[in-house]
């Protein structure tokens, strides 16, 4: 939701000790913290969500499980877990979570917005029942399950029907997933 307040950091992720709603952040390039969490299981399936086709960054693309921004004063782990469980209905603990791996990134995407954030990236082995999946549906679509194998594939086959994370960012996913299954 772009009402949400989020704290703004400097460009070497030191926090400024200002907030500003999401859209604020957004829209003037501001410095924030994000979450993304992929889900995985020992066979190497991953989750993956489709955001819904009113969303204003990536719309109607496949994202990881769930992504979020972090809310002023949260922590990352209490973020990464907020948001698989609204997102998706998939209930995580801290010790689910392990060591996030952190990136950056500073674009401008074609809606005008400015994306300027550091994202915490949780690669979480889960076996995911769509049973127990429940989509919020005003941020998410659909939820499919492919093999790693199968992903990678249908990316770079249809590399724009996933959401844009800036170079190398799904290709690094891979990489992360396919090396904590070695």
């Amino acid at each position: 939701m772009d009402a949400e307040l989020i704290d703004i950091y400097d460009e070497n992720n030191a926090l400024l000790g200002i907030t500003r709603m999401k859209s604020e952040a957004h829209r003037d390039g501001l410095w924030h913290r994000a979450v993304h969490v992929f889900l995985f299981d020992d066979e190497g399936s991953v989750l993956l969500q489709l955001r819904n086709k009113n969303r204003d960054v990536n719309p109607d693309r496949w994202s990881p499980a769930a992504a979020g921004h972090v809310s002023s004063g949260e922590s990352i782990s209490a973020a990464a877990i907020r948001e698989t469980r609204e997102e998706i209905g998939i209930y995580l603990i801290e010790n689910d979570l392990g060591v996030p791996i952190l990136s950056s990134i500073d674009i401008k995407l074609p809606n005008g917005t400015t994306n300027a954030e550091f994202r915490y990236i949780f690669f979480v082995r889960h076996r995911t029942d769509m049973d127990n999946v429940t989509l919020q549906e005003s941020e998410v679509s659909d939820v499919k399950i492919l093999s790693i194998d199968q992903l990678e594939t249908q990316y770079h086959e249809r590399p724009e029907s996933f959401s844009f994370e800036g170079d190398g960012y799904w290709e690094n996913a891979f990489a992360e997933i396919r090396s904590r299954l070695a």
